[in-house]
């Protein structure tokens, strides 16, 4: 728990110090994948820091959008069919296609 908490803390700093100095900028926030490697790496502890980012900016009124890459990833049709630290071409060119939709809608 204490853990999380000083994780969230963190991540609310991030992002005060990203909207002082990018005041008109509108914040994507990308959920890290689930490593799914032996390299140092607990998938447990990612999906935990995810979840408590998530629930806060669920739950605050930061306006602040979401990109769930690491649902995107789990999903059975996920764009990566088996488990890497960095994605592959097609889940990389999935990835970049969601950024760039999400970026699309910004300047309408």
């Amino acid at each position: 728990e204490e853990f999380s908490s000083q994780w969230l803390d963190g991540v609310k700093m991030l992002l005060g110090v990203v909207k002082i100095r990018f005041p008109k900028a509108q914040i994507i926030w990308r959920t890290a994948p689930d490593p799914r490697s032996t390299h140092g790496r607990n998938s447990k502890i990612v999906r935990k820091m995810n979840r408590v980012v998530l629930e806060y900016l669920r739950s605050s009124n930061e306006g602040i959008r979401i990109v769930d890459w690491s649902k995107i990833l789990l999903d059975r049709n996920s764009p990566q069919k088996k488990p890497q630290t960095h994605p592959g071409r097609v889940a990389s060119l999935a990835y970049m296609n969601l950024v760039l939709n999400n970026a699309a809608t910004l300047c309408k």
